[in-house]
């Protein structure tokens, strides 16, 4: 995390390395919206007015602004600071969180849960919460490297017996599988 003193200077240098790459992108049509020491942030129909430009005009240069913003986060997510915060809300894929992108991104390079928590310097348990976020809402996310399939069946043959999808009336029935695996499979197959 930046501290808060740094946070202005730290979105400023982002900000800039971003645009510097850009040659389309006009940067005043997104920075005169921003507030920041002195100044108060425009309305669209100022900014239009101000660049000399229709509101709808205005409007489909500041979207492309925001995608182009968007696509420089995703890409170089590991060497921002503070711009993938401010985007979290917009950059997200099948409902994902920006965090268990980062994870997913991971786990296609081939890494383990045990050295993407290391990594990211998170706890093992975040990183089995980023994979029930993916077994929930990405289709094509396999949870067979952490579930075996007979198990699987198992977990849901119980939550079926039971009319239950509470992880301590299945544990108890399955001891040999985890909570986490429990979870992942409610996750993946539980509505179906």
């Amino acid at each position: 995390t930046v501290p808060r003193l740094e946070l202005g200077p730290a979105l400023y240098s982002e900000l800039n390395e971003c645009f510097n790459t850009a040659k389309v992108i006009d940067p005043s049509l997104l920075v005169f919206r921003l507030t920041g020491y002195q100044q108060i942030g425009l309305t669209p129909l100022q900014v239009a007015a101000k660049v000399n430009l229709n509101i709808h005009n205005y409007q489909v240069e500041f979207t492309n602004i925001l995608h182009y913003l968007i696509h420089k986060i995703m890409e170089e997510e590991n060497q921002l600071k503070v711009l993938p915060y401010l985007f979290d809300e917009l950059i997200q894929d099948d409902e994902l969180t920006l965090s268990s992108r980062k994870t997913q991104k991971l786990l296609r390079q081939g890494h383990s849960p045990d050295i993407i928590a290391k990594l990211r310097h998170l706890k093992l348990s975040t990183i089995e919460d980023h994979l029930v976020e993916l077994a929930l809402n990405t289709t094509d996310f396999s949870i067979d490297t952490y579930v075996d399939r007979e198990l699987q069946h198992e977990i849901l043959e119980v939550s079926r017996q039971k009319a239950s999808k509470q992880l301590k009336v299945i544990k108890e029935k399955i001891g040999a599988a985890t909570y986490f695996q429990i979870r992942l499979v409610l996750a993946k197959h539980g509505d179906k």
